[in-house]
């Protein structure tokens, strides 16, 4: 990990070598971050370090520090929601209840943070629809390199 030590605290250490560090700075109030607490969790427990960043302006050193490795991508100016094993993942809820139209923009929303997106998979979305989503967009030259779902306990891995 790229960040300095001082900005962030040892959250979760797990049998299988996995950690999780949070952002001092990171916002608990958001509804978001308890569901971002329980997929590092999940990845922890595999052995992965995982750190869960707070968003920063692209132009304070704070980005250069944490998101230094997006300068120059397409990837430039985002702040990802996770960042697993030096790879960022962006994580993508949406509200109840569930449509074709929500997975589409989740993708697409969590396509333009990182290539690397987790789905909200709470509320019944077929994994079906997922794929076929997926299939579409490479159709349509999109750059996804992994594609997880949360179930709300756990997640999965449904591509590649």
């Amino acid at each position: 990990m790229r960040t300095s030590k001082e900005s962030l605290y040892l959250y979760l250490k797990t049998e299988a070598a996995g950690e999780v560090w949070l952002s001092k700075e990171l916002d608990f109030s958001k509804a978001e971050t308890k569901d971002l607490l329980t997929i590092a969790t999940c990845f922890a427990r595999i052995g992965c370090v995982v750190l869960i960043p707070h968003p920063v302006h692209f132009r304070s050193e704070s980005y250069q520090t944490i998101f230094g490795r997006l300068m120059g991508t397409r990837y430039e100016r985002k702040c990802p929601d996770l960042l697993i094993d030096d790879a960022f993942y962006e994580y993508e809820s949406y509200s109840r209840p569930w449509n074709k139209r929500k997975l589409s923009n989740m993708l697409s929303h969590g396509l333009r943070q990182s290539d690397r997106v987790i789905i909200d998979g709470r509320g019944g979305v077929p994994i079906r629809q997922i794929l076929r989503s997926i299939r579409l967009r490479q159709n349509i030259n999109s750059y996804i390199t992994e594609i997880w779902v949360y179930d709300g306990t756990g997640v999965l891995q449904i591509y590649p």
